[in-house]
């Protein structure tokens, strides 16, 4: 097997179909393994020279890909070598792209080039399906090159069963929660035209894509500092993903229209049986008619009746207003591997150490307790705020943010 590490960005570009037959034959064929997602996302969001992406081929086709960071990371008193997905807050979902079969002979060839060539003491990869065939083959191929491994819930990621009839979805729902649905949706109506728009690329997307930031900064968002800002970092590569799915028929960016005006949007990735839903806003000026419910309530029934896809996946974490329409998650799962080095198996031990002293408090609650108050007495102690000249009374307590039903 040939290992190859690719450290520049345009050393990609000839790989783009080999990549995307890797992933089709992988045993987790998603849009967000595909070589456009993660070309996009290293344009805009990789620093400068931390690019480290492993190839393994066999027999001149592509049998496994690790699209990865290299960096220096000070964790308490170690200075570690880390390799980390190519991933961020804008990653929804990430694995190693691997064969269904001997997928952990492929992964340690990888990891034991990376051992030999530059090295390394912490690899960490997030966003990890608990389902996806990798976890298992991470597992074995931990037990041969690297010292331990630990895992653990990132988030709980919630997505819709397209099961059945739009009537049996309904059924399934509160009854409150129906109500809701219907009232919005009469009560907009009332207001003048309501139209659903449907972007799926060409000419004009990238305009859309534009508008739909707008929406977004108009929104809670733009208050809170979240939205995407049109010359930012995170606006290129949603632009660039539009352009790039909008080739393959992976995207589609829906508005919903009152009297003309689009005061709401989704933008979305369908590939193959999933319906990815990655951004969604709405004008707040209109957020007493709850334009995101109406949005979504009639994408998502247009979904039932097409029959074209079996899951419709809200993506991210599991926010309140997410639960309204689903309770089914999925686990996404944070990775650590830890190299044969000094400093990884330093590091190693003193996380088991600390977990099995929290397991053992946990079993002794009176014990627990004590330690608890201890700890946050020590808390208090290092970050007791040094009161600035003249200043008088209590520092004030930052303001709590809660999300809104309509956003993301």
């Amino acid at each position: 097997m040939e290992i190859e590490v690719i450290r520049e960005l345009e050393q990609l570009a000839p790989l783009q179909a080999a990549w995307n037959r890797a992933v089709e034959s992988s045993g987790f064929d998603s849009i967000f393994l595909s070589y456009e997602w993660f070309y996009a996302w290293a344009r805009n969001f990789a620093p400068a020279g931390s690019l480290c992406v492993v190839i393994a081929r066999e027999a001149d086709a592509i049998r496994g890909i690790m699209p990865l960071l290299r960096e220096r990371r000070r964790i308490g008193p170690w200075t570690q070598s880390v390799l980390r997905s190519m991933s961020n807050a804008h990653t929804c979902k990430y694995s190693p792209v691997l064969p269904k079969e001997g997928g952990s002979d492929v992964l340690e060839a990888m990891l034991g080039h990376l051992s030999r060539h530059g090295g390394w003491d912490l690899m960490e990869l997030t966003h990890l399906p608990a389902s996806s065939d990798s976890i298992p083959f991470i597992k074995r191929a931990c037990g041969k090159v690297a010292f331990g491994m630990r895992d653990e819930i990132q988030m709980e990621s919630p997505y819709v069963e397209i099961a059945g009839t739009w009537e049996d979805y309904l059924g399934a729902r509160n009854g409150k929660v129906r109500k809701n649905w219907d009232y919005f949706e009469r009560r907009m109506q009332k207001e003048g035209s309501v139209d659903l728009i449907e972007i799926a690329g060409g000419a004009g997307a990238e305009q859309a894509v534009i508008e739909a930031f707008e929406i977004e900064e108009s929104s809670w968002k733009g208050a809170a500092g979240s939205a995407i800002n049109r010359t930012s970092a995170a606006a290129s590569f949603y632009l660039d993903l539009a352009r790039a799915m909008g080739a393959r028929d992976n995207f589609r960016l829906y508005f919903l229209s009152l009297n003309g005006a689009r005061i709401a949007f989704d933008y979305c990735l369908p590939y193959r049986e999933t319906f990815n839903v990655l951004k969604t806003g709405y004008n707040p000026a209109y957020a007493k008619n709850s334009p995101g419910r109406v949005l979504r309530k009639s994408v998502l029934r247009g979904l039932f009746h097409k029959g074209s896809h079996r899951t419709y996946d809200l993506l991210g974490a599991r926010d309140a207003w997410k639960e309204e329409w689903t309770q089914t998650a999925q686990p996404l799962l944070r990775v650590r591997l830890y190299n044969r080095t000094p400093v990884a198996m330093a590091r190693y031990a003193a996380g088991t150490f600390v977990d099995r002293s929290r397991e053992t408090l946990r079993r002794h609650p009176a014990l627990h307790a004590a330690a608890k108050r201890v700890w946050v007495g020590m808390k208090g102690l290092v970050h007791r705020p040094v009161p600035k000249p003249g200043a008088v009374g209590s520092r004030s307590q930052p303001e709590s943010r809660s999300s809104p039903e309509d956003g993301q």
